[in-house]
């Protein structure tokens, strides 16, 4: 592979799991700079709102200096495009996302330019998801398994707070 200097990593992230953490970890361990970009589609119902997502990726990769978190509202092709983005990263956990993604990564291709390196998910975290934090949440199960330490307390207040009506 050719020393791509930039990637975007993108999804809704809510809220982001150590799944999606694992998949930040080993692009920056590639790329010199990560962008972890919240893409936010209005006609989609959120459990936590665009700063607390934000908060919480940001709170997660806390440690890993070259990863920037931020949101957007566009396309993704759009994105990589008019941030001069050299790469699209997305993990990969089962069948279904291969499918859906390689779908993706033709689309983004033939619309930007770039291309897309896809990640497979850890064995362990294979099963992690957002849908099944909040489900978790829902529970009050364990949340240890799915969520960076550093998220889990605020996590469940806002959570708390966000369903408190």
């Amino acid at each position: 592979m050719k020393n791509k200097k930039t990637a975007l990593i993108c999804g809704s992230f809510d809220p982001i799991t150590l799944g999606h953490l694992d998949i930040v970890r080993r692009a920056a361990s590639i790329f010199d700079t990560v962008y972890l970009t919240a893409f936010i589609n209005p006609d989609k119902k959120y459990c936590f709102s665009q700063e607390e997502r934000i908060k919480f990726m940001q709170d997660a990769c806390a440690d890993i200096p070259n990863v920037v978190c931020g949101f957007d509202t566009g396309m993704v092709c759009d994105y990589v495009k008019n941030n001069n983005i050299d790469c699209i990263v997305k993990g990969i956990r089962n069948e279904k996302d291969l499918s859906y993604e390689t779908k993706m990564a033709d689309f983004n291709r033939e619309h930007s330019g770039r291309e897309t390196l896809l990640l497979v998910a850890s064995q362990e975290l294979s099963e992690c998801s957002s849908t099944l934090v909040r489900e978790t949440l829902k529970s009050g199960g364990d949340l240890s398994e799915l969520l960076p330490e550093s998220i889990i307390s605020e996590l469940k207040a806002a959570f708390e707070k966000n369903n408190d009506n």
